[in-house]
């Protein structure tokens, strides 16, 4: 009776247009990481490789009815060949009951992982994400057409969000609805660099400058002489401790320097 029940209780939610999106787009994310198949061959796997030092003394101790452990690894087989094909076959329930179609959602982060992530329906792609690489971006997923799909850009400390590669939504989180593959871009931005007291370099008729920003961002140098109009002096980027040096000639009249943070195009 309960099963009955329950099974009454969630017909009836998916007639719901949000909630039933909302599942669809659930599933797709889980297939896309925790029940991804290279995932879950890989953990079978770990847990063969952790348990076969000791399967010759429980096979000869317990006599199970697999009788050797050649017997033991065929039923990892087994499983193993499980664990491959799920991800597929629920998805093509999926395809089947709702009558959908499916196409691959690329997304990326300018620059590299360490400015920030996206999260896409309930999962966050980062190098924690299961079934992620360490180097996640570019990543790639499969997901239903036509169902909306929201994106969230995740700054990393010393970052911001700068906007959109591949869909409109200015600076905000984006909402995507599929009608082929797509692939989009987040793109952020450092937080101003602090300058730090100059250096004249003795013997010499150069100045040292020296910022302290964000790690490994990049910024553009602009100098002025009356802290109106400025001009580009080049480009430096800070190292993994946040801080970098630029050397200069001094000029004989004075200059004013700043850095001005630069996004990737």
């Amino acid at each position: 009776m309960p099963q009955t029940w329950g099974t009454a209780i969630f017909r009836g939610l998916m007639t719901n247009p949000a909630f039933r999106d909302d599942f669809i787009n659930t599933a797709a994310d889980l297939l896309n990481s925790y029940f991804l198949p290279s995932r879950a061959a890989g953990l079978v796997n770990q847990l063969e490789a952790e348990l076969l030092p000791g399967m010759d003394e429980h096979v000869r101790r317990w006599q199970p009815a697999f009788g050797s452990v050649a017997g033991w690894q065929n039923q990892v087989n087994v499983i193993r060949a499980f664990a491959l094909r799920r991800a597929d076959i629920v998805r093509s329930h999926f395809i089947s009951q709702f009558g959908l179609t499916t196409a691959q959602l690329t997304l990326n982060v300018a620059g590299g992982a360490h400015r920030g992530s996206v999260q896409v329906g309930r999962i966050t792609v980062n190098a924690d994400l299961p079934g992620a690489n360490a180097s996640p971006f570019p990543w790639t997923g499969t997901y239903f057409r036509n169902l909306p799909l929201k994106l969230t850009a995740v700054p990393r400390p010393g970052w911001r969000f700068l906007g959109w590669t591949g869909v409109t939504s200015g600076t905000g989180n984006a909402t995507l609805t599929l009608a082929g593959d797509a692939s989009v871009t987040a793109r952020f931005i450092a937080d101003p660099a602090t300058p730090l007291t100059p250096e004249y370099l003795p013997g010499t008729s150069e100045v040292r400058l020296r910022f302290a920003g964000t790690p490994l961002a990049p910024y553009k140098l602009q100098k002025s002489q009356n802290l109106t109009a400025w001009t580009d002096a080049g480009n430096f980027t800070t190292a993994a401790n946040g801080t970098a040096e630029v050397i200069v000639p001094a000029a004989p009249v004075r200059q004013f320097f700043r850095s001005e943070p630069v996004a990737d195009p």
